[in-house]
């Protein structure tokens, strides 16, 4: 009870720190249509380019036509084919999500982008954490010398991670298909090395969460495919077949000291 009144405390504490922090409000929100504003350039020059001076060009100035918009989804190409349906209201942060969470992955028209983004995001993760950290004001200079200082720290700890999870399910493979080959697969060591594979699953899923969520500052949603639940599907898998491998070294084990 204590711990979980002790974290509420911590959690409203962390958002009375951001509320507090208006112009650090401000200047993210400045960051995130900074980091959209290439896409959206290359979009009003696919849209201008299409309409060009035509009679239809007119009739969209004056107001909404669905049968333009038909025909420039059919002929858009790059990050003209985003411009769907779904960017009307509150539509596109939910189908940015859906296609997040079926690992639908970003369209390759706007990885330039999305790469932007990211690194925007990354240089001032470290001027937000110390601001927000510290509770108080601090300089201009201060912040993006921050900014500078965790960049690469954070850049080098990111790649660190990814390394540690890849080494992780590399290894514990291996030494999977090593038993195989002895027949004899069933034994605890092989039952932790698929633990171990799942959770390293589950954190590449999580970052891979992070990662999208950022870039969808600039991810207007297109034609993403159907729902996909495989890598939590997967996940799951894993750690039933896990418990599977840890009961069957154990029925041995049992079967072994009776003989």
């Amino acid at each position: 009870m204590r711990s979980s009144s002790e974290s509420a405390r911590a959690f409203w504490r962390g958002w009375s720190r951001v509320l507090l922090a208006p112009e650090t409000i401000l200047g993210v929100w400045l960051a995130t249509a900074l980091a959209a504003l290439p896409a959206a350039i290359l979009m009003h020059d696919a849209i201008s380019t299409q309409l060009g001076s035509s009679l239809t060009a007119s009739k969209v100035a004056a107001g909404f036509d669905y049968g333009w918009w038909e025909e420039f989804e059919a002929q858009a190409r790059g990050v003209a084919t985003t411009l769907a349906p779904v960017v009307i209201g509150a539509a596109a942060p939910v189908s940015n999500w859906s296609s997040l969470m079926d690992g639908s992955g970003i369209p390759r028209s706007l990885l330039v982008q999305v790469t932007f983004a990211l690194t925007v995001w990354l240089f001032l993760s470290g001027g937000l954490i110390d601001r927000f950290a510290r509770g108080r004001r601090i300089g201009t200079r201060a912040f993006f010398g921050t900014c500078g200082l965790f960049f690469f720290r954070f850049l080098r700890l990111g790649l660190l991670i990814g390394a540690a999870i890849i080494h992780t399910i590399l290894r514990s493979l291996l030494a999977i298909v090593d038993t195989v080959r002895d027949g004899d697969p069933f034994v605890v060591d092989n039952a932790r090395r698929l633990n171990a594979i799942a959770w390293s699953v589950l954190a590449i899923e999580l970052l891979r969460l992070a990662i999208v969520a950022i870039a969808s500052a600039v991810w207007e949603p297109g034609h993403m495919g159907g729902s996909s639940f495989t890598p939590w599907l997967s996940v799951l898998l894993l750690f039933v077949l896990a418990g599977v491998f840890a009961h069957g070294a154990r029925m041995r084990a049992d079967l072994e000291g009776t003989v």
